[in-house]
């Protein structure tokens, strides 16, 4: 890969993450010779919406499909990161039982500390997709738009956009 203003090729070593289902914020080790660090995730999706329900002689309509996640990628120079991030990508949204709409999991995100209350420590996040909506006899659930495009224009972006022009 060239570097744009670099003339010699650079190194890459990519880290995947995928959840586990733990709920859990898993540490990720920036590398001491990292020069950059590019980020993309992807928020999970909705889960589908449930049928209807009625006698066995009537007709009966599908739920609603849930929404994609969305994605988002940034990349951050690596001194301006902690020796340590925390990644958190939660399952996406269990899907509706009979007449039950489908779940909205949560957001995918990468923090500077294991919290996930706290909006001014994150670096990068991708919002879920909705669940569906469930279907009612023989009326069909509504489906649900994808994930919304994250804004972080009040968290760490704004001192790293401070930070970058005096360095």
């Amino acid at each position: 890969m060239i570097v744009p203003g670099y003339l010699a090729p650079v190194s890459e070593r990519c880290f995947t993450y995928i959840g586990n289902g733990s709920g859990q914020f898993t540490p990720w080790t920036v590398p001491q010779e990292a020069q950059f660090v590019c980020i993309c995730v992807m928020g999970a999706g909705g889960g589908g919406g449930g049928g209807g329900t009625g006698a066995s002689s009537s007709a009966k309509a599908g739920g609603g499909g849930g929404g994609s996640g969305s994605m988002a990628t940034i990349t951050y120079p690596a001194r301006f990161l902690p020796k340590t991030i925390y990644l958190y990508a939660p399952d996406g949204g269990a899907g509706g039982a009979a007449q039950t709409a489908g779940a909205t999991p949560g957001n995918t995100r990468v923090t500077t500390y294991p919290d996930s209350a706290q909006v001014s420590l994150v670096l990068a996040l991708a919002s879920a997709g909705g669940g569906g909506g469930a279907a009612t006899g023989n009326t069909a659930g509504t489906g649900t738009a994808g994930g919304a495009a994250p804004s972080l224009s009040n968290n760490q972006l704004s001192a790293f956009a401070i930070a970058a022009n005096f360095s």
